[in-house]
């Protein structure tokens, strides 16, 4: 039988194409395939932000709604597609846009205890005292057995 030489495909952690090589594909290394294949990334038809991805092979036609290009790695939502690359906002702008939209919904919908979340509370706080009590009652019994003991001439 003779040694048949295959297209090996070689991609990254990202499935981007790095290059190819001839092997006999029984011995492929990490991120190598014997399928060529490609990334498409969905393009939301009305809004144009970033759709969903998929893994094809590389004869896949690709749609009006998709593309190959990559989004930029750190672009944060709402992530657009203007023809030619992916846009997006900065860290800082989009944690500050998190921040304010959370503050807007704790002001929009303020946090009220239940009855029963107030009586709890009410019973555990009542509980850290009275076992605060019990502390200091058997810090007490303690000084008082050893003075009775200490009178009674039980210790030198």
């Amino acid at each position: 039988m003779a040694d048949e030489s295959v297209t090996i495909y070689a991609y990254d952690s990202d499935l981007n194409w790095l290059g190819q090589r001839e092997g006999d594909g029984t011995k492929l290394q990490p991120g190598e395939s014997l399928l060529p294949y490609i990334v498409v990334y969905g393009i939301n038809a009305d809004s144009k932000e970033l759709g969903p991805t998929k893994v094809v092979r590389n004869d896949y036609t690709v749609g009006d709604d998709e593309t190959t290009v990559a989004p930029t790695p750190g672009l944060y939502t709402p992530i657009t597609w203007d023809g030619k690359a992916w846009q997006g906002t900065d860290e800082a702008t989009y944690q500050a846009r998190v921040d304010a939209e959370a503050a807007q919904y704790l002001a929009d919908h303020p946090v009220t205890p239940s009855a029963t979340d107030t009586a709890i509370a009410q019973l555990a706080y009542q509980r850290m005292q009275d076992q605060a009590t019990i502390s200091d009652l058997q810090a007490q019994n303690a000084q008082i057995a050893y003075q009775l003991m200490t009178v009674q001439g039980g210790t030198k």
